[in-house]
């Protein structure tokens, strides 16, 4: 199983965890280690967790930056994101 794959497994454990802090630091210690590998989407999972205030502190001007990394790099999931987050923006 990838780091990738278990980023993802990990993310949809929350739904069955009861120990949030438990939870949060496994899911940043992969997300860490996927993006050391080089993992896009593991950098487009980070920044849906400031966009979120998933396992740390909700940071919109942090979820962009991110997100717009991963975006850089081709990933559909950032650019969808940013495409979001953009929309809601601008209808303001």
């Amino acid at each position: 199983m990838t780091t990738d794959d278990q980023v993802k497994e990990l993310r949809e454990s929350r739904r069955h965890d009861d120990d949030e802090a438990d939870w949060s630091a496994r899911l940043s210690g992969l997300v860490g280690e996927a993006e050391a590998l080089g993992s896009a989407e593991a950098t487009a999972i980070r920044g849906e967790m400031h966009m979120l205030g998933e396992g740390v502190g909700l940071n919109l001007t942090e979820a962009v930056a991110i997100l717009q990394k991963a975006a850089d790099r081709g990933n559909p999931t950032a650019q969808m994101q940013l495409a979001f987050m953009y929309g809601k923006v601008s209808k303001r």
